[in-house]
């Protein structure tokens, strides 16, 4: 793996050290234990506060407004759910209710996990996606939004997710936990700097296709976690998302080595 530039950006705003040392750590940056159902497990690490995340999702430049949102860490094929307001507000709570409902109806957040955050309002099909990488306080939460913001989206927020997604492994214990949220960060960064031409095309398609209100899914997960499922697959997005995997830059984050990390945050 090319030895990713870090970008450590905390929901609150609240600057972190940019220089992080280059330690073994579990894949996604922290403590990870047995997952249940639900995607809750056991860690070494009690938080003081609950675990939590609060922002604003938005599509082509406006608030996501009433939409459904779901957040995973791809743990256990189920997802926590939340809404947003009228302004694209929503706040992902350390319990909510799960979907699907089986085997647990409740998901509880664990810290150290990425979590995959995907607003869409079930009515237009607009969408919105991040990912979050979850502390043991809501001020330790790590985001993909631009430097120094609150948790917010943009295309390349959105398209790191999307990759993310499409290329985590199927039906796999924590595949999106399997990644370096640093990574993820530094190469959503770098684009917004300087996207080469495939990943301008996939921010480009990812903004029309929000303008055009169509999912942005390359694939429907086969768990049932998806709120709008019914919209379908969006094969252009898939399509780009392949060419930017194929375009060499690199900043590509890829999954870790089984055996750890290197340089991931911690909760």
């Amino acid at each position: 793996m090319t030895p990713p530039r870090f970008f450590l950006m905390p929901l609150h705003g609240v600057a972190l050290s940019l220089a992080v040392a280059a330690i073994l750590c579990a894949c996604g940056g922290g403590g990870s234990g047995s997952p249940t159902p639900g995607g809750g497990n056991t860690t070494s690490t009690t938080p003081t506060t609950p675990p939590g995340a609060n922002g604003v999702l938005s599509a082509n430049a406006q608030p996501l407004a009433n939409a459904s949102v779901i957040f995973t860490c791809g743990c256990s094929g189920q997802a926590g759910t939340t809404t947003t307001d009228a302004n694209g507000n929503f706040t992902l709570a350390a319990t909510s209710t799960a979907i699907p409902s089986s085997p647990n109806p409740t998901y509880t957040l664990v810290p150290g996990r990425n979590y995959l955050v995907v607003g869409a309002n079930t009515t237009t099909h607009q969408e919105s996606w991040t990912f979050v990488f979850l502390g043991n306080t809501p001020p330790r939460d790590l985001s993909l939004s631009p430097s120094g913001s609150t948790l917010s989206t943009d295309a390349w927020s959105t398209a790191a997710a999307l990759y993310v997604f499409y290329f985590s492994p199927n039906n796999s214990d924590q595949s999106f936990d399997a990644w370096n949220f640093n990574a993820m960060s530094a190469w959503t960064q770098a684009m917004r700097a300087g996207a080469n031409a495939a990943e301008q095309k996939l921010a480009a398609d990812i903004t029309l296709s929000q303008q055009n209100d169509q999912s942005l899914f390359p694939t429907i997960p086969a768990s049932g976690w998806d709120l709008d499922a019914a919209a379908g697959a969006n094969p252009t997005i898939a399509v780009d998302l392949t060419n930017v995997k194929n375009s060499g830059d690199p900043l590509l984050p890829t999954p870790c080595p089984a055996s750890a990390c290197v340089g991931a945050p911690t909760p």
